[in-house]
């Protein structure tokens, strides 16, 4: 697996488009866990993610919010 920092050929110049494409992606991610939520058909209490800024969300029922 790619590691996001360092030299990729000719893809990546600056660190900050890794960090930011590590965000983008984040927010896919928490996307995702929020559309499976909404699909669980027996008693669920969620997903409890930590994000990158150090934050505690749980997924739960379609909602992201923050614990």
């Amino acid at each position: 697996m790619p590691r996001p920092y360092g030299p990729r050929r000719r893809r990546v110049h600056y660190r900050s488009d890794s960090v930011r494409g590590l965000f983008v992606g984040e927010q896919q991610a928490l996307g995702l866990l929020r559309d499976y939520s909404r699909t669980y058909n027996e008693r669920f209490d969620g997903f409890i993610v930590r994000k990158f800024n150090g934050d505690r969300v749980r997924i739960a029922n379609g909602e992201v919010r923050p614990l």
